[in-house]
């Protein structure tokens, strides 16, 4: 028994160095020192159709003016919140209000020039005219909707402070 005694103590005693060896390796690789402890960042999301929306918002200003694309991007940004909330609701919304949101969001994204994603919203639509809730679909779907609300935000404020806006995305 005392063998085994043995065996375990001089174990104990080196895990703690190999611990301490393993830590140092991995920082010199520059890696954290231990593994479990950072999650892997997630990458950040972005508007897939930042390049549409400035064309189409430098297109608004040049037939509209400089003087009204501001309130047309407010009242964008207005029906885009009053929509996302039909869908931030504690709960699943109502299938009649999520179509009117749906349509809503289709008829706005088309309106702004992002004629991808209105695609997707009316295929979003027919998938669940027919029955097809499609939870993934939706999900993707408002993320880019919530997205392209933070982009016109961003464009509206360099309409209101005079900046330059981009005439591409990035």
């Amino acid at each position: 028994m005392s063998g085994q005694l043995w065996i375990y103590a001089a174990i104990a005693s080196v895990l703690p160095i190999l611990a301490i060896i393993v830590a140092i390796r991995r920082h010199r690789a520059g890696l954290p020192v231990s593994p479990a402890a950072q999650p892997a960042p997630l990458p950040p999301e972005r508007f897939n159709q930042p390049e549409e929306l400035h064309e189409r918002v430098n297109e608004l200003r040049e037939e509209l003016g400089p003087q009204i694309l501001p309130s047309l991007l407010k009242a964008a940004l207005s029906d885009l919140e009053r929509h996302l909330a039909v869908f931030d609701k504690p709960g699943q919304p109502e299938d009649e209000d999520r179509r009117r949101a749906l349509h809503s969001f289709v008829g706005i994204v088309d309106t702004v020039g992002c004629s991808s994603l209105a695609q997707s919203g009316r295929d979003l639509q027919e998938r669940q005219r027919l029955g097809d809730p499609s939870p993934d679909q939706q999900r993707a779907f408002l993320t880019q909707i919530r997205l392209l609300h933070a982009e016109i935000s961003t464009l509206l404020e360099q309409e209101l402070s005079g900046a330059e806006s981009p005439h591409s995305g990035g």
